[in-house]
């Protein structure tokens, strides 16, 4: 059985896109996220502006949130410490 070139061009296309999102996008979890028509188009200015991708600037935003929102927990729990171990310090200069 002879298989036509648009067949064997289909066949091979199939085994391309499959393999592709298998091995370089295979394990990587992927976020939908819905913009009115105002917010796609400031995003896609500035990607534009930035000469960046829309995704690569919508990716790194939500990275950098997480990132700042991790970090405030962390500074305000180190500024609970240091209250804590202060303490005695804090009062005594309360009383001057």
């Amino acid at each position: 059985m002879e298989r036509s070139p648009l067949r064997l061009r289909k066949t091979c296309c199939d085994w391309y896109q499959s393999w592709y999102q298998v091995c370089y996008h295979g394990p990587m979890p992927a976020l939908n996220i819905q913009f009115t028509d105002a917010e796609i188009a400031r995003l896609r200015e500035r990607a534009e502006r930035e000469g960046r991708s829309m995704r690569t600037m919508a990716h790194d935003t939500i990275v950098n949130c997480a990132d700042r929102s991790d970090k405030d927990a962390r500074v305000a729990e180190a500024v609970t410490r240091v209250i804590h171990l202060s303490q005695d310090l804090l009062r005594r200069l309360a009383d001057r």
